[in-house]
């Protein structure tokens, strides 16, 4: 049998979830066909091309194959996958504010991406400071409430860091 090797254009595969990467395998000699041979992490998925579609968090092995043909001796290679969730940031306007008793508002929140799902609002003090799922707040009575802006994140986007916003009412 004749002896075969196969290289890669990429050792190790860093997606985030949704990503699509296509491997591109080179064989000595030239033009053989190479096989992709999914593992059962169930992370990504690659079809006959070489084409990586990552699935969902976690860590997975591609085995790439060529050869075994009676001609050529077999050979292989593996691609470590890893593939993470999309990160998320909550940017705030601002992180205090001031408002008047029985005065309504909104919290300045945005979460990035924006197509990443919702933010969700709570205040530590619903005596002071109401605030809706929308991020509308009501004044309530004086004091100081801190309201919290968080997103859980899901299957694709991973959780952002909660920020938090100090609200004096007078």
């Amino acid at each position: 049998l004749k002896d075969v090797s196969v290289s890669l254009n990429n050792s190790t595969l860093n997606l985030f979830v949704g990503d699509n990467f296509t491997v591109v395998a080179t064989t000595n000699p030239q033009g053989l066909n190479v096989s992709f041979v999914q593992d059962d992490s169930g992370v990504y998925s690659v079809d006959e091309n070489g084409t990586v579609t990552a699935l969902r968090n976690g860590t997975g092995n591609i085995l790439v194959k060529v050869g075994g043909d009676g001609v050529y001796a077999a050979n292989s290679t593996e691609i470590p996958v890893t593939v993470s969730k999309v990160p998320t940031e909550i940017k705030i306007a601002s992180p205090t504010g001031e408002m008047s008793v029985g005065a309504m508002g909104h919290v300045a929140a945005e979460l990035i991406p924006s197509d990443a799902g919702n933010l969700t609002y709570a205040s530590n003090d619903t005596s002071v400071v109401n605030v809706s799922s929308t991020g509308v707040i009501k004044a309530n009575n004086a004091g100081i409430a801190l309201i919290t802006v968080s997103f859980a994140g899901d299957k694709k986007y991973a959780a952002a860091e909660n920020k938090t916003i100090a609200i004096t009412v007078n």
